[in-house]
């Protein structure tokens, strides 16, 4: 009823710059090689390597920055998201739609189209984080489907969440 409270409980450049970050496209960002992804999968099998296999697995590419980031931004963008939830309940009595949250879309879409399986479980984690009991039907839907994802980590993540919804 009072758009102009709005401005005072959030700043759009900060919401706009997040969802930015979010909705960046990482798919021309230059991704790990074959031999970095052979390095951590000897790595991942407690392998020995050679000082210079263990540095080219460490070694975090562009595109692996820029999805990291993506996570970053979901969680921050989250937290901005609850405590403008509550704050409008606590001015207003009401609560603010799901849809409604600045970048909850984005972090759903995210869910929902990132190939990137880190970023889906964070998806799945930063929407766990805003939960109230209004959004328990929204997020119930949204985390029983992620419960089918190919990454075991994905599955894991949005168990875990319909566990706290619950």
């Amino acid at each position: 009823e009072e758009p102009q409270k709005a401005t005072e409980l959030l700043d759009e450049k900060v919401v706009n710059a997040l969802n930015n970050i979010i909705n960046a496209d990482t798919s021309k960002l230059e991704g790990p090689s074959a031999e970095q992804v052979a390095a951590r999968q000897k790595m991942l099998k407690g392998e020995q390597l050679s000082d210079a296999e263990k540095q080219l697995a460490s070694k975090i590419t562009p595109m692996e920055q820029a999805e990291r980031n993506k996570s970053y931004a979901m969680f921050t963008s989250a937290i901005m998201q609850k405590l403008y939830g509550d704050e409008v309940a606590k001015l207003t009595g009401s609560t603010v739609p799901l849809t409604e949250l600045p970048g909850a879309v984005t972090i759903v879409e995210q869910l929902k189209n990132n190939q990137n399986p880190m970023v889906r479980t964070s998806a799945i984690e930063a929407l766990s984080y805003i939960q109230k009991p209004e959004y328990k039907q929204d997020l119930t839907t949204l985390f029983t489907i992620a419960q089918n994802d190919q990454d075991v980590n994905v599955q894991e993540a949005a168990k875990a969440a319909l566990a706290k919804l619950a």
